[in-house]
């Protein structure tokens, strides 16, 4: 009997395969650090669980202890030992500048997998610096808003935001109070229901809107309906504003009843002084012609 047999060398078809998994590995790493950056975590957080994602992926994942330096604070695996010097290292950076590092240390001499495991730890590295670049935008954006909100509510003068076809999207309690609604009113509400419109207030406030949407800031007067039923002035200073990329009307609004007021009482003592002037001035002409 003979037993014939084909020998074929597959040293390259192992060596792809291998590869391929170590591919997966990387793959799989920053797939797993990407989403990590996508949810709600602390800083601690992300770089705790970074670490955790690169031990799988390097060649020797038992020999391996990544190490994230950020600020005055390391996150690294359980199996750190200080003095270790060969490692792969890539700079995490926030809005271009050097904040920290990612290291990849190997306990025992061995060769990394190179150009392949340095760009992981590059990758790694980027993914861990653009979260911290989104956090940044993101707590400042929220620290505006904070401000933003703080002063709208708070402010003394009524405040609104309005659609470009006269729908109120948000007013301040201010504004509510000097009509006598509460804030939760007006949402959606057209700005007509509170106008007291005339003719020439038509035409004004076509001036008005043409002017407006041009860039100018522009100052006029209106009077309101108050729930109550009484009518009362207002003088208007509005602006379009671009809010998260939508085209809106904000609009300042002060009460000027008292104003209106004194300006009437005002208006009201000045004829009286000019008729009492008048009578004087005929008292004495006719003095002076009873004289002659």
């Amino acid at each position: 009997d003979r037993y014939l047999g084909f020998v074929k060398d597959i040293t390259e078809r192992k060596r792809a395969e291998e590869a391929s998994q170590e591919r997966m590995k990387e793959i799989t790493c920053l797939h797993a650090v990407g989403r990590c950056s996508q949810e709600d975590l602390t800083v601690d957080e992300l770089c705790r669980r970074t670490v955790e994602s690169l031990i799988p992926a390097m060649q020797f994942p038992e020999i391996t202890v990544p190490v994230i330096e950020l600020g005055d604070k390391r996150y690294t695996s359980g199996n750190h030992t200080e003095g270790v010097s060969h490692n792969l290292h890539s700079e995490i950076r926030l809005e271009g500048k050097a904040v920290g590092h990612l290291r990849v240390f190997y306990l025992e001499e061995r060769p990394f997998l190179l150009p392949h495991e340095q760009d992981l730890v590059n990758g790694v590295a980027a993914t861990v610096s653009t979260w911290l670049d989104r956090s940044r935008a993101e707590a400042s954006l929220q620290e505006s808003e904070r401000r933003y909100r703080q002063l709208f509510d708070q402010a003394n003068e009524g405040l609104l935001i309005m659609t470009l076809d006269g729908r109120l999207s948000e007013v301040n309690r201010a504004f509510a109070q000097m009509h006598g609604y509460n804030v939760e009113a007006f949402k959606g509400t057209d700005i007509a229901a509170l106008d007291v419109l005339h003719e020439r207030t038509l035409e004004d406030r076509a001036d008005v809107t043409r002017r407006v949407q041009a860039g100018e800031v522009v100052r006029f007067e209106v009077e309101h309906h108050h729930k109550d039923g009484h009518i009362f002035p207002l003088s208007v200073t509005m602006s379009i504003v671009d809010l998260a990329g939508q085209m809106r009307y904000l609009a300042f609004h002060q009460d000027i009843t008292e104003r209106k007021r004194a300006e009437e009482e005002r208006a009201k003592l000045e004829t009286q002084l000019r008729q009492a002037q008048k009578m004087e001035s005929v008292g004495r002409l006719a003095g002076g012609v009873a004289h002659d």
